[in-house]
């Protein structure tokens, strides 16, 4: 993308939050905005002011007040600007990123058990953490390729797609051994070690028959 272009969808993408500002100020949730978004975008070919008596006022339409906004009011806004404010809140950003990718699970489960929305939101943690885990990457290593053995239960961590579209996430053996160790206790092995200055606990995978079954 070149730089002129780059910076008009930047520019354009701060139009749209200066233009639907008081809608935002109302957002609650991710869902709330997604919606909001949807439907600026459904409408950006329609009159940004249908019921003003001038005629041609009526015949601005929204995306043209974006275009105005745009370029009129932001700018004074340099490249510079952009990515100091990226690197700034960049955390913050990853953060936000985060936790709607989690709502967002948590809300595709069909069944849940007798599991409240915290418990599944600690569940989700204990998860993900677990694909990250070094033990899940030297597994995934170890095997030397990423493509699953046919016919296996648990496959190398990846990508999937289910008959409904949704993206999940497969595991193998040894991942699922450190899901599940991080909230059972009976799944795992702790070690005390001690020296002359502190006592640390050490945990580990256990060889259990039922997380093999």
């Amino acid at each position: 993308m070149s730089y002129k272009l780059r910076r008009s969808a930047e520019l354009i993408g701060v139009a749209v939050l200066k233009i639907n500002g008081e809608q935002l100020l109302e957002v609650t949730d991710d869902g709330m905005f997604i919606n909001l978004m949807r439907g600026y975008f459904a409408t950006i070919g329609e009159s940004a002011h249908p019921d003003h008596p001038d005629p041609r006022v009526r015949a601005i339409t929204n995306f043209q007040e974006l275009l105005v906004v745009a370029f009129r009011e932001f700018n004074v806004i340099t490249d510079d600007t952009i990515q100091n404010e990226r690197k700034r809140l960049r955390a913050i950003i990853a953060d936000e990123i985060e936790k709607f990718s989690k709502r967002a699970a948590v809300r595709n489960l069909k069944h849940v058990g007798k599991f409240n929305k915290d418990a599944l939101g600690v569940i989700y943690d204990h998860y993900f953490s677990a694909v990250c885990s070094p033990e899940a990457q030297a597994s995934a290593n170890a095997s030397g390729q990423n493509t699953p053995v046919p016919g296996q239960q648990f496959d190398q961590p990846r990508i999937q797609v289910d008959a409904q579209g949704r993206v999940e996430t497969r595991i193998d053996l040894r991942t699922f051994k450190v899901f599940i160790g991080e909230i059972a206790t009976w799944a795992r092995e702790e070690v005390v070690t001690t020296n002359a200055f502190m006592q640390r606990v050490d945990k580990k995978i256990a060889d259990h028959e039922l997380l093999d079954r």
